[in-house]
């Protein structure tokens, strides 16, 4: 497997996907995750290029809710270089 859509599932932990070592896409939009070192436990995952994490927890602006965070992304990215998209958007690393 190497695509996995767990979007709108109210999940709150990324326990079990760092051994998924060949996951290339991870679709976790719409969850309740809202600790960062969650998103630490895909870090192993090298040939990981594209995470959905949006309207999770982590993803708001605590300051106006239902909106990104401008933190978010450098946050993201931060944790996970070898990204090369980060929700719809394509990161540094994909071009």
């Amino acid at each position: 497997m190497t695509t996995i859509d767990l979007a709108g599932n109210r999940i709150s932990s990324l326990d079990g996907l760092d051994g998924m070592m060949v996951l290339e896409e991870v679709w976790m939009n719409d969850n309740q995750v809202s600790d960062w070192h969650e998103i630490d436990k895909l870090s192993p995952l090298t040939a990981l290029h594209t995470v959905y994490m949006e309207r999770n927890p982590i993803w708001n602006d605590p300051d106006e809710p239902h909106r990104g965070s401008p933190h978010y992304r450098r946050k993201m990215m931060l944790a996970l270089p070898q990204l090369k998209q980060l929700d719809a958007t394509p990161t540094m690393a994909g071009h």
